[in-house]
């Protein structure tokens, strides 16, 4: 018995196709997470304009959707040593987050010395866990 195939003509191939969905899902769900933040320090500075639930549900039908994609065997990248401008990002990424959660929290009191640059080091990690992340 032959086996019939189905098959309707896609320009993408599936690893290209693949990236275009995780690039999409990186830059709604970034686009959300920023205005969200944007419109939660200055109300109503986002949201008179438009409604960020478009980027909340396009992030999670595309995140669906990569998840859901067959998985891509990943090309094994080059184990360099990370160079001054990468911590450099890194803390500065760490300080800023410092900074918006000392002062989305600066009204509990004492807590905000503990809670502050505890999430600081927090993004430190994430950022050194993903700069170093491997797929071995």
């Amino acid at each position: 018995m032959q086996k019939i195939t189905f098959s309707i003509f896609w320009p993408y191939k599936a690893a290209d196709f693949r990236e275009l969905l995780s690039f999409t899902f990186k830059v709604s769900f970034v686009s959300y997470f920023g205005f969200f933040l944007v419109d939660s320090l200055q109300s109503g500075f986002i949201s008179n304009f438009f409604n960020n639930d478009f980027f909340l549900w396009s992030s999670i039908c595309t995140g669906l959707l990569t998840l859901i994609w067959p998985q891509v065997v990943v090309v094994a990248r080059n184990s360099t040593r990370p160079r001054w401008k990468t911590y450099a990002w890194m803390v500065m990424l760490a300080i800023v987050t410092i900074g918006i959660v000392w002062h989305s929290t600066f009204s509990i009191g004492q807590l905000v010395y503990i809670i502050a640059p505890l999430s600081g080091l927090i993004v430190f990690g994430l950022c050194f866990l993903v700069y170093f992340d491997t797929d071995e």
